[in-house]
């Protein structure tokens, strides 16, 4: 069960995002100082793939919600380090790989990705797809039996996602590295996370297959 301070700072980081995404189309936070695109992080604005975050994209309502949802999941699911230290990397790393990976396509054809480049990169996706998989990387070594369910969850979650974003470009693929990041950073974690929590539960633990 997480601590009531695990708790209540998730609960102020999610409220935080979304007071952010509210505040923004009313010019009470200057977008331009949280969210940018590839072509300003090249030119030396290197916080945006950080503040980039504190934005929710369309569809707002159905962000927030999948966003509150997956934060509170992975708390409880994973613990506070995997969450905080996946949605992180998650995002932040996933976008720079996507970055890079354009970047070396371009210093071979400067033509390619003419518009990913000048568009406006920002929101909680790739934080919620890191989450995704640190829970299904746990859930799968935790609960062998419903790894199809997991398999089915995961593919649910994506098309959900893909079909709810209207807009996609190739910056998108930072999704897959997050995800990807998520179940690196909960497997990193999981042996001693789960070693400790079956001693608290007084019992053996059993080495994961």
């Amino acid at each position: 069960m997480p601590s009531l301070r695990a708790l209540l700072g998730v609960a102020a980081f999610v409220a935080g995002v979304s007071g952010v995404t509210a505040a923004a189309p009313l010019g009470v936070v200057r977008m331009s100082a949280l969210v940018g695109t590839p072509s300003d992080v090249a030119d030396g604005k290197v916080w945006l793939p950080f503040t980039s975050a504190l934005v929710a994209d369309r569809p707002v309502a159905l962000s927030l919600a999948a966003f509150a949802l997956f934060a509170f999941a992975a708390l409880a699911v994973c613990g506070l380090r995997v969450l905080l230290a996946s949605a992180v990397l998650g995002h932040v790393v996933g976008t720079l790989l996507v970055y890079l990976g354009i970047a070396v396509v371009r210093a071979v054809d400067r033509t390619a990705f003419q518009n990913a480049i000048s568009h406006r990169d920002f929101g909680v996706s790739a934080m919620i797809a890191a989450w995704l998989g640190a829970i299904a990387l746990v859930e799968w070594r935790r609960r062998p039996d419903r790894r199809l369910a997991i398999v089915a969850f995961v593919v649910l979650c994506t098309v959900v996602g893909w079909f709810a974003d209207s807009q996609r470009t190739p910056l998108d693929a930072d999704h897959v590295a997050a995800f990807a990041i998520g179940v690196g950073v909960a497997g990193a974690r999981l042996p001693s996370w789960a070693l400790s929590r079956r001693r608290r539960r007084g019992r053996a633990p059993t080495v994961a297959r």
